[in-house]
């Protein structure tokens, strides 16, 4: 018998070597949920934003960028457990450098007219404008990426309270050096003016005027000439979230992912089992940071938005964080729960502008009491245990919702103090019946999504015949040791058991 017929693992190696997949089907495979995303997009373009109208359409791109926002911010804050609050400066990085390239873009193209002032879209849907928008939005990530590189290496060694400090600083920094910056150039002074100097002009303290607004709740329309607007801001927008949310959920299960998940948890014991920290540490800011730049180029080319550095300060940061931890530190289905209703409290409670506030603060307190560790912790939706009660409660609380908001609705006393307290009221009930709907559609959703990962990945994976190998290779190595001369017994203890 040959050497590699004694081999007992020779065997189960030639089946790892054979269940690996062809590399063409593996990135069909790895592809759909990206295509599946764009799909969505862009039946939510062309089919739901027309029957929304604008006020609703409007508000779905607002939820689309949120989450794109917090969703990247999960990445420090949840998956490597750093405490940035400095995520608005990342954000302002990328929407400033995006605006840039687009105005000044578009200028130096010559897609601008004689005279005009700012920056119209150009071209159709995927036309020539909305590819320099695209390209745009990828450059402003990659400078976002570039400063939480700057930031993410000096600050290795903070943690907790310090690390928050050195990004709020970031932060600061940034919008105090956009606020240096000279007035937007004129069309006609800009296309003379080199990109160099243009960088020197963005808007300063009166924010960045004149962008165009490819990032539009308004369906694509077609003018008196018969060309056809790119306005398509809910595809390009929930393109995006799909995007990041295919490398969040990829990156959570990954060997990275879990690297971060034991940074989080005990950053010595990680280092202790040979976890880079410091890698872990910059890679979770670089990536975070990334995405916060293609979040702020969406939002500063947002249609009926100024690019402004007062709005992208430290309250932007702080709304950012109590999205994250609202859904609980790491739960990236959470996260999307928790920046869609947070996005949406505010109109909710434009009825009851008295108590807006309060009812915003006092539910941010409620949820902090019950849960402390956030709506979901650390699960993901179809993780939760049981989950039947989950889908119960969501319905029950939906029904109390309806109930409050109806009977709430109708009842006026005649006294402005009472009928204002009554309308909360009513407002929190509607908020309850929404937020319980969107509860119940959420989970049905990503209950599918579950369901479609699993089905699509092997039954039996190389890892899983590897350590079936591994298992093997030990019975093999027990039974030689069990068939070796040291294993038998002597004749001395043989004599001794004889009778």
């Amino acid at each position: 018998m040959s050497p590699s017929e004694k081999d007992p693992t020779r065997r189960l190696a030639a089946r790892v070597a054979g269940s690996r997949p062809n590399p063409f089907v593996a990135g069909l495979k790895s592809a759909w949920p990206i295509v599946t995303g764009v799909i969505v997009a862009l039946v939510l373009q062309a089919a739901i934003a027309p029957m929304l109208g604008p006020f609703y359409a409007k508000l779905l791109l607002d939820i689309g960028i949120a989450i794109v926002l917090a969703v990247s911010l999960n990445i420090v804050n949840g998956f490597a457990g750093q405490f940035s609050i400095g995520h608005a400066g990342f954000m302002m990085v990328g929407g400033y450098a995006a605006a840039l390239i687009t105005y000044y873009g578009s200028i130096k193209l010559g897609w601008v007219e004689p005279g005009a002032y700012g920056v119209e879209v150009h071209g159709g849907f995927l036309g020539s404008g909305d590819l320099l928008f695209l390209a745009a939005c990828v450059f402003g990530g990659v400078v976002a990426a570039l400063a939480g590189l700057v930031v993410g290496l000096p600050s290795l060694r903070l943690r907790g309270d310090y690390l928050a400090i050195v990004t709020l600083g970031f932060g600061e920094i940034v919008r105090v050096l956009v606020q240096q910056t000279s007035d937007v150039l004129d069309p006609t002074t800009a296309a003379e003016a080199s990109m160099l100097e243009a960088a020197k002009h963005i808007g300063g303290p009166l924010g960045f005027t004149g962008t165009p607004t490819y990032v539009s709740p308004t369906p694509w329309i077609t003018d008196a000439a018969g060309n056809q607007t790119g306005h398509a801001g809910i595809f390009f927008v929930f393109t995006f979230v799909a995007i990041v949310l295919v490398v969040a959920f990829r990156l959570k299960i990954s060997t990275h992912g879990r690297a971060l998940l034991a940074v989080r948890e005990n950053e010595v014991a990680a280092e202790a089992v040979g976890v880079n920290t410091s890698r872990a540490k910059v890679v979770a800011f670089v990536t975070a940071a990334f995405f916060a730049g293609i979040g702020g180029a969406l939002y500063a080319h947002e249609v009926g938005v100024t690019l402004n550095p007062k709005e992208l300060g430290f309250q932007k940061s702080i709304d950012l964080v109590i999205m994250v931890v609202l859904a609980g530190m790491g739960s990236i289905s959470g996260v999307v729960y928790a920046a869609t209703m947070l996005t949406i409290l505010p109109e909710l409670l434009r009825d009851s502008a008295e108590y807006r506030m309060p009812i915003y603060a006092l539910a941010l307190i409620v949820v902090m009491i019950v849960r402390p560790q956030g709506l979901f912790g650390i699960q993901e939706i179809w993780e939760l245990r049981p989950r039947l009660r989950f889908l119960k409660a969501s319905l029950i609380g939906a029904a109390a919702g309806l109930v409050s908001w109806q009977l709430f609705g109708r009842v006026r006393i005649g006294v402005h103090a009472v009928d204002s307290f009554i309308a909360a009221l009513s407002a929190i009930g509607k908020l309850v019946l929404l937020g319980g709907l969107i509860a119940a559609a959420l989970f049905a959703v990503m209950m599918l999504g579950g369901a479609l990962f699993s089905r699509f990945q092997s039954r039996k994976t190389p890892r899983a015949i590897a350590r079936e190998l591994s298992s093997e290779r030990a019975g093999a190595v027990l039974a030689k040791a069990d068939d070796s001369p040291k294993a038998r017994p002597s004749d001395d203890a043989d004599r001794e058991d004889a009778p």
